[in-house]
């Protein structure tokens, strides 16, 4: 047993001995106003010399390597500055400056933009959609973004209003956190319509998570996270302008425009106005196929940087939207109460407030925070339901970032504090609900050689209703080599359900709401793997490929039940099972220069427990197949977009109780969509024309007894296809760098 023991001490003292590690920091030298000022360079590449072993610094400037006997020279290469070679005897800590290269001539580099990927460096599974991806259709607000990506579905709530939702992973979007720019915005009262407040062409990128986020950012993320960036006042282009037109008279002016004052201070205004002034009644149903629209927002940021590690953002928002729909008598008789009509009216105000710092006098410390208040107000009308909501609330989230012992070992450690005071009203009855949450959070980050990490987060958050909840999450990535990447999660999440807001579309239907006991908070587990891999077949031609499983169990579940009687939609707790199991693989190909095809494939398997039946839930498509064909010509002057969608069948709510000519099946038909885009590009700006559902597929009848909108079988809310055919649209892009 000694012996055992004295050869694994050994083994140990070997190991250390020979796998000493050097840290380090590459810097440059920058003079300004004949001041000498050092910077940080991000993605230096660090190099033993005449081997394959290497590393890159990180944001910081810093990296981390271990010693190998293979060579004593370490090579610092970064392109634009000359290449630094450093003879290792005994060091552990390096300080490496490294000169301008002076004598390089400039190189031009054209690469096509693909219009999404995933990330190989985040730890979380992230797909980006970049710039491209969000100009490959109209894209008119975020709601529209998704057209192209299988991992998020888009729908209607209803037939008549317009507003639209997301399903990830076969769940409400409400179970997806959404955020701009790391701030949580799209919830509340903004669930239903809050996804065509942010205008497309304001938009830099968006990120997808899937799977349980980070603790960082809350408690309420359970299936996934969507970021958006905005674009930004240091980065973007000094005037853009965006105009837009279809063939349903749809009109938009999208705008932006940035000045830097100097290097450390900037501001942007970001302008859209859009309108939808006119009624089509296509289907003959009666009813308008879209709402009368129009809508003002506007933005102003400022965004200061002093230059020595300390950068502040503030910004400021307001938006007005109104839209009315209906009967298409009632929108032509100036809204007479004869007719059934609906009538939406939104005030919102949001400021924002991001203050980041190094800490001077710690090694490799940062605190940041991020402040944000929000001011909606909604006043509406469903036919004969009366529904006006006002919300006020606050987030604030600071942050300490530092390093453990080495750049390997990472600690986050932080507070927030979510405030919301919600004041509805719902055929004169008043539902009011104050929230006070505050809570603390830890995050312990592993990361060896960007092949292997891991992040264990805790917060707690203490309700000021429902006590406090516990959420744990842990993510896990390993990269097998420089193409093969696989990533597993698992975390707890919770909501507080806004009932009226999240299912505004029941109000266009004859049915009440019947809250039939207490609702508790929802809380669901969920876990899951992802696996990348990258075939690079020659310079130009490369294949990604992907495959991810998660599943998601709820606990307890806010059940909105639509099943049991026709008039009534019955909400209660959960009594049972509900769970998601959402399966998806996907396709990147770039075939030669300027061809890229994107295909996908999914899959849902969403069970819950309704009436005390465990059914497969209602409206939730089970199969989801994509196929993105991009084509550019060279430097981009041609590009040509083509979207394909294979939607498959998903359960409808029973329909039993009506009379034979307003009952549905049980499940919804398969149907197939077509988009396309042309865009010629010229020196400053660009022209695009194309097509959407150019299939030309709607659902037919969305609208039950359309011909009784005041009987006991109206229903508008039913949606599982199209409800507007094929639209051709326009636009003029232009701006100035």
């Amino acid at each position: 047993m000694k012996n055992q023991i004295l050869l694994l001490l050994l083994i140990f003292f070997s190991h250390s001995l020979f796998s000493q590690n050097i840290t380090g920091n590459v810097k440059l030298q920058e003079v300004h106003n004949e001041h000498n000022h050092e910077k940080n360079l991000f993605g230096v590449t660090i190099q033993w010399a005449n081997t394959k072993i290497g590393t890159a610094t990180d944001a910081n400037g810093n990296f981390s390597i271990d010693k190998t006997e293979q060579s004593n020279i370490l090579v610092v290469s970064y392109i634009g500055f000359k290449t630094d070679s450093i003879f290792i005897s005994n060091q552990t800590e390096l300080s490496v400056i490294l000169e301008e290269d002076n004598t390089l001539e400039e190189v031009v580099i054209e690469k096509t933009q693909n219009g999404s990927y995933t990330s190989k460096d985040e730890n979380l599974y992230v797909k980006k959609i970049t710039t491209a991806g969000l100009k490959k259709l109209p894209c008119c607000n975020l709601s529209e973004s998704f057209e192209n990506s299988a991992d998020v579905d888009v729908s209607f709530s209803d037939a008549i209003s317009g507003a639209k939702q997301i399903q990830m992973l076969g769940l409400a979007g409400v179970y997806s956190q959404i955020l701009v720019e790391n701030i949580p915005t799209i919830r509340g009262m903004a669930s239903t319509y809050g996804l065509a407040f942010i205008p497309g062409p304001w938009m830099e990128s968006i990120q997808i998570s899937k799977g349980t986020a980070t603790v960082i950012n809350g408690y309420e993320s359970t299936t996934g996270q969507i970021n958006i960036e905005l674009k930004k006042p240091n980065n973007s282009e000094k005037f853009y302008l965006n105009l837009f037109g279809n063939s349903m008279g749809r009109m938009e002016l999208n705008s932006n425009a940035s000045v830097k004052f100097n290097d450390k201070l900037s501001t942007m205004f970001l302008l859209h106005g859009s309108i939808s002034p006119f009624s089509f009644d296509i289907n003959n149903d009666g009813f308008a196929d879209q709402p009368q629209t129009e809508q003002l927002n506007i933005i102003n940021r400022w965004k200061f940087s002093n230059n020595n590690g300390m950068e502040s953002q503030l910004g400021f928002k307001a938006m007005i939207e109104n839209r009315s729909g209906g009967q298409m008598k009632y929108l032509d008789t100036e809204n007479s109460s004869d007719y059934y009509g609906i009538a939406v009216s939104t005030n919102r105000y949001e400021a924002f407030y991001k203050l980041g710092s190094t800490i001077n006098f710690m090694n490799e410390a940062s605190v940041g925070s991020t402040f944000s208040l929000i001011y909606h107000n909604q006043n509406s009308f469903y036919g004969r339901n009366k529904y006006s909501g006002l919300e006020k609330s606050f987030y604030g989230n600071i942050i300490f970032d530092k390093e453990l012992f080495s750049h390997e070992h990472k600690l986050d450690i932080g507070t927030s504090l979510l405030i919301d005071d919600y004041s509805e009203i719902l055929n004169e009855t008043n539902y009011n609900r104050n929230e006070f949450v505050p809570g603390v959070f830890a995050q312990y980050t592993y990361e060896k050689h960007e092949k292997f990490s891991t992040i264990i987060g805790y917060r707690a958050d203490f309700h000021n209703i429902y006590g406090v909840f516990h959420t744990f999450r842990s993510h896990l990535k390993y990269h097998f080599n420089e193409t093969t990447t696989i990533r597993a999660s698992a975390g707890k999440g919770y909501r507080v359900a806004n009932i009226f807001a999240e299912n505004i579309g029941i109000l266009a239907s004859s049915r009440e709401f019947v809250v039939l006991e207490d609702l508790k908070p929802e809380h669901a587990c969920n876990y899951g793997m992802s696996f990348t891999k990258d075939f690079k077949i020659s310079s130009r031609q490369k294949i990604s490929w992907g495959v991810d499983f998660y599943r998601t169990d709820f606990e307890n579940q806010v059940i909105v039940d639509i099943d049991a009687d026709i008039n009534q939609a019955r909400i209660y707790n959960l009594n049972g099972k509900s769970y998601s199991n959402s399966f998806q693989t996907d396709l990147n190909i770039d075939v030669f220069r300027g061809l890229n095809i994107y295909t996908a494939a999914r899959y849902n398997d969403v069970k819950t427990t309704m009436h005390n039946d465990f059914i497969d839930k209602p409206m939730v498509s089970k199969f989801k197949g994509l196929i993105s064909i991009s084509y550019s010509t060279k430097k981009e002057k041609w590009i040509f977009d083509v979207t394909n969608q294979f939607v498959g069948k998903s359960k409808l709510p029973s329909t039993i109780q009506n009379p034979a000519e307003y009952q549905l099946t049980e499940y919804s038909p398969s149907f197939y969509q077509l988009h396309a885009q042309i865009t010629r590009k010229f020196k400053n700006f660009e022209i695009y024309v194309g097509g959407e559902n150019l299939t030309n597929y709607t659902q037919k009848s969305p609208i039950l007894a359309s011909d009784e909108p005041f009987g006991n079988f109206f229903d508008s809310s039913i949606i599982w296809g199209p409800i507007i055919g094929r639209r051709i649209y326009g636009g003029l892009r232009f701006l100035i760098k």
